[in-house]
């Protein structure tokens, strides 16, 4: 692989340098640690590791970070074109619920001043 001058500051990469732990390849993305490490497990981030006797390293390219990301945005955008056909969904859903709460609450009503107009039998005129 293609290596930095001398003078080149650690900071400046070659498109091909690899990234070559979890703190860089964190400020590459702008995120956290534990977030990229998230992603390489749930999300398939294209994470390389060398394997040592005691612990391994990992390591990731530039680029294949960069089709990663790009193919990640195109998967969030395809969701969000979907998103709407669940909206009337939910409308139709909540106005159910709307109209089951104004029947019960009508029926209820009715009851009660049905209740109100009954003359009360002598059963329950000893309980009083």
């Amino acid at each position: 692989m293609a290596e930095a001058s001398p003078g080149t500051p650690p900071s400046v990469r070659l498109p091909e340098d690899p990234l070559d732990s979890w703190k860089e390849i964190a400020a590459y993305l702008h995120r956290d640690v534990k977030t990229v490490q998230r992603w390489e497990k749930r999300e398939g981030m294209p994470v390389h590791r060398h394997v040592h006797d005691k612990r391994g390293s990992v390591y990731a390219l530039s680029s294949e970070l960069d089709a990663w990301l790009q193919s990640r945005k195109l998967r969030l955008e395809e969701g969000e074109k979907r998103t709407p056909r669940a909206r009337p969904w939910i409308v139709l859903g909540g106005v159910a619920v709307l109209a089951l709460f104004a029947v019960t609450y009508v029926i209820t009503r009715i009851r009660a001043s049905e209740n109100a107009t009954r003359p009360k039998s002598r059963r329950w005129q000893y309980c009083l």
